[in-house]
């Protein structure tokens, strides 16, 4: 009985977490379309659905990797330290690896509000891990308080740059970015993330298992994003 109640205030809790960032994403849509430019806009919603192809390809998927291992290790805080400096570590290695390709490909491509993007890329990789690392961590009223902080900062800054300052469509992938920011800050100091920071707990084989289990996905992810978003660029 209790782990059924555990199931369903689980369940709950992710649920409102999830749905306050989409339903506020969608009270923002009146707001885009009556002050930005028709062109800026769409321009930005399409980047904004290349941005959620990108970033579980550059993160390989580790996000749900990382959730999964955890929950196995709850009262072990040894294997929790491993766990996350492993994961940790990699995202710096896969963070600066998607850097190095994007500056380079901004030599060869004309993208408009490239900087925006890659700051917006970078910053959406390390709130979808650290959000996962609460989640594994059992922790899933912080997970969404955090979810909610992030909805919250985007609507307002969104309102205070696009309606107050008049600034152009990029704004909504700064507002985005220092929203998420905000997040990755919370969860740092709630979960105390740095006690689990090491550098001689990185482990090979630890993370052997883990790319293991994530990189089989990242096809399902693309599937989904074909299914859900192709659209927008066929548009």
């Amino acid at each position: 009985m209790n782990k059924s109640k555990d199931l369903i205030k689980n369940t709950l809790i992710i649920f409102i977490g999830k749905f306050c960032t989409q339903f506020i994403s969608f009270l923002l849509i009146p707001l885009y379309t009556k002050i930005l430019l028709t062109s800026d806009y769409g321009y930005i919603d399409l980047i904004q659905t290349y941005i959620t192809l990108f970033v579980p390809i550059i993160i390989l998927r580790f996000d749900s990797s990382v959730f999964r291992f955890l929950i196995d290790v709850r009262d072990n805080e040894n294997k929790k330290t491993v766990i996350i400096s492993s994961t940790i570590l990699l995202l710096i290695f896969q963070i600066f690896i998607a850097f190095l390709i994007l500056f380079i490909l901004k030599e060869f491509i004309n993208i408009k509000y490239v900087y925006a993007i890659i700051i917006n890329i970078i910053v959406l990789s390390i709130s979808s891990i650290i959000l996962q690392i609460a989640r594994g961590l059992g922790d899933n009223v912080g997970y969404s308080i955090a979810s909610v902080i992030c909805g919250v900062v985007t609507v307002i800054l969104n309102v205070w740059f696009i309606m107050f300052l008049k600034k152009d469509a990029s704004f909504i992938l700064i507002s985005s970015s220092i929203a998420n920011f905000f997040c990755i800050i919370f969860l740092i100091i709630k979960e105390k993330l740095y006690k689990y920071l090491s550098v001689n707990k990185l482990k090979k084989h630890e993370l052997k298992k883990m790319l293991a289990y994530s990189i089989p996905m990242i096809p399902d992810g693309l599937s989904w994003w074909i299914i859900n978003a192709s659209d927008r660029t066929i548009i």
